[in-house]
């Protein structure tokens, strides 16, 4: 048995380091899932010496495998990130909580009064935005960093793609978008790994095609 263990060990850390690593708080529910089950037949290879295991070995590597492949996936699809991972979804803009996106987050009042309070926010009146994450973390801007003008800025453009129901959110259109972009001398938007706009209508661009950060040393 202590050879198995020892395989077991080995096997999942190798497994993990392929799948990536995430925060618990940035894992969606398939990423939870998927280490469950990777770690349920890391603790059969384990402790059950009757299945045999290269079994388990396979199945682990199943698993992994096709994790790693969403994740590719969802890296290099816009479309496949917003239906596998899910989008950012806004519970309460303004001082006015949006019931219907409540119920699109599987949220109820009680719960985002709660993720409220664990924040420091008792008064509601002191929350400006509240945004359900994709990971379901909900995070806040209070009303007071909204009044120091430290508003949320609107991603308008992400890998390449227009976010056209961005844009309708602030009142832009493309047009709009491409001229403040040509501004910058730049005209191809394919290029572009993000683009956002803050309240005053400044836009800031970056560039998939810049040079990687030199990293001359690691932190140890």
């Amino acid at each position: 048995m202590s050879w198995r263990s020892l395989l077991s060990i080995v096997s999942l850390f190798i497994v993990t380091k392929i799948v990536g690593r995430k925060e618990l708080s940035q894992m969606t529910i398939f990423d939870y899932i998927t280490g469950i089950c990777i770690g349920s037949i890391a603790a059969q290879l384990a402790v059950e010496v009757d299945d045999p295991w290269h079994e388990c070995l396979l199945v682990m590597g199943i698993f992994g495998g096709v994790h790693y492949l969403i994740n590719l996936v969802t890296l290099k699809s816009l479309f496949a990130r917003k239906f596998i991972d899910g989008c950012p979804i806004v519970l309460m803009q303004d001082g006015k909580i949006s019931a219907k996106n409540l119920r699109r987050s599987k949220c109820d009042v009680n719960m985002f009064l709660e993720a409220c309070r664990l924040e420091g926010y008792y008064d509601l009146a002191n929350i400006h935005v509240a945004i359900m994450e994709s990971s379901g973390k909900i995070s806040f801007l209070s009303t007071e960093e909204a009044n120091q003008n430290k508003t949320l800025v609107a991603n308008v453009v992400i890998d390449g793609h227009i976010m056209k129901n961005n844009l309708k959110a602030i009142k832009k259109d493309e047009q709009w978008l491409l001229k403040k972009m040509q501004l910058q001398t730049v005209h191809d938007v394919k290029g572009m790994l993000l683009v956002t706009c803050d309240a005053k209508e400044q836009i800031v661009i970056y560039n998939k095609n810049e040079k990687d950060i030199d990293i001359t040393h690691c932190l140890e």
